[in-house]
C-alpha cells in the first residue's frame, strides 16, 4: 500500500516537473488573484441596472482599475451569432489595447431549451 502511494506521489510530481508547474508553498507570495469584472453587471437584464455596450464597458473595467474582464458570451456582448472572424479580431485589439485580459467567456446555456423544472 505504502509503495504503491510513493508511486502515486512520484508520478503526479514527475507530471508536474514535465509540464512547467511549480509545487504549492502555501507562501502567500505565490498566490496572484487576477480582478476581472463581469460584463453581465452591464448587460441590462436587470430592472434599473446600466446597460453598456461591449466597448463602453471595457472602458469603464480599466476605469474602475481592473486587470482583467469576463465577457457575456450571449446578446447584447459577445454572442457567437454576431462575432465574426474579423469582430473577433477588433475586439481582441482593443482588449490589449486598454491592458486588460480577458479571463473568461461565460456561457448561458439552457440545454433544458426552455422546459420548466419540476
Amino acid at each position: 500500500m505504502i509503495k504503491g502511494m510513493v508511486a502515486i506521489f512520484l508520478f503526479c510530481f514527475g507530471i508536474q516537473l514535465i509540464l512547467g508547474q511549480t509545487i504549492p508553498t502555501g507562501d502567500s507570495k505565490d498566490f496572484k488573484v487576477k480582478l476581472a469584472l463581469h460584463s453581465v453587471s452591464y448587460a441590462g437584464f436587470w430592472r434599473g441596472h446600466s446597460r453598456l455596450n461591449v466597448d463602453d464597458f471595457l472602458v469603464k473595467a480599466k476605469e474602475l482599475g481592473f486587470e482583467g474582464i469576463v465577457l457575456v458570451a450571449k446578446r447584447p456582448h459577445v454572442s457567437p451569432l454576431d462575432y465574426n472572424e474579423e469582430a473577433r479580431k477588433k475586439l481582441k485589439a482593443r482588449i490589449k489595447e486598454l491592458g486588460l485580459e480577458l479571463v473568461s467567456l461565460a456561457g448561458y446555456t439552457d440545454f433544458t431549451a426552455g422546459i420548466p423544472a419540476c
